[in-house]
């Protein structure tokens, strides 16, 4: 494509190809005839190639970058939460980006609402799996109690380890692991698609341009740390009992999560 076009004239010239070329198999043979040859003409006028306009579709609802927030949180942030939803819109060509009590997701609307499923489903399964262990750990504590003579701990600062500092070590490990587990789907996807590559590529590129032009002034944020280690390595093992379809997980690569400055320079 010219490097002298906008983004958006290039989005326009591209869509417009795709429609000729949809017209180009119609059933009037001057119609298609015509179509094919405009086709042809843009296609060598813009230096165009098919790849792109084979990635594009009619819809231009599912081709526009929305942006919309979700409620992620309550009155503080869950930082757990929060890099999770960080990690899933990257795997899904969309952009993240901290805000308040929630995020806002940045990309085309079908690619958001897959984001918004894939992490309410993930959250529901690390909090039951989070709940049951603890419950295990409970129990264990009960019965070395009633048993002191038994050696039920390998670890031993289990019997005393708080359940919040339990938890919030375990879902920075099986947030990790689920992360990992993302990537590699989006690897093997590639290998099976070659041209999924020039895609992610492309649209990385209008998520990235839309993101600045949506949120002009922003603040990187860090990811939870882990203080616990046996919890982080319960969680490590838990992030693979999670189930997610292979398919989801193909996003581009971005220059990582964000937090909404407050106007006055700060991030929240």
């Amino acid at each position: 494509m010219n490097d002298d076009l906008t983004q958006a004239q290039a989005e326009s010239i591209v869509f417009k190809i795709k429609k000729l070329m949809a017209l180009s198999k119609s059933s009037n043979e001057n119609e298609a005839a015509s179509a094919a040859a405009k086709a042809q003409e843009l296609l060598l006028k813009y230096n165009v190639e098919l790849s792109q306009v084979e990635n594009v579709s009619l819809d231009r609802e599912d081709t526009r970058l929305v942006s919309e927030f979700k409620e992620l949180f309550g009155l503080n942030v869950i930082q757990w939460k929060r890099d999770l939803a960080f990690s899933v819109a990257k795997a899904n060509m969309c952009k993240g980006v901290s805000s308040g009590r929630g995020m806002y997701f940045l990309g085309k609307k079908h690619n958001i609402e897959i984001v918004e499923f894939l992490y309410e489903t993930i959250v529901r399964d690390l909090e039951r799996i989070a709940e049951e262990k603890w419950k295990q750990i409970l129990a264990l504590r009960d019965m070395q109690s009633q048993f002191p003579q038994l050696n039920l701990f390998t670890d031993y600062s289990l019997m005393h380890v708080h359940g919040k500092t339990w938890k919030a070590s375990f879902y920075v490990g099986a947030v990790k692991t689920v992360k990992e587990r993302l990537e590699e789907n989006l690897t093997e996807l590639q290998v099976d698609n070659p041209n999924l590559s020039a895609l992610i590529t492309t649209e990385d590129v209008r998520l990235q341009n839309f993101f600045r032009q949506q949120f002009p002034s922003t603040t990187k944020v860090h990811g939870p740390s882990a203080s616990y280690r046996a919890a982080y390595e319960s969680g490590r093992i838990a992030g693979r009992e999670v189930q997610f379809k292979r398919g989801v997980g193909a996003g581009g690569i971005h220059t990582g999560p964000h937090a909404l400055g407050d106007g006055k320079g700060n991030s929240r």
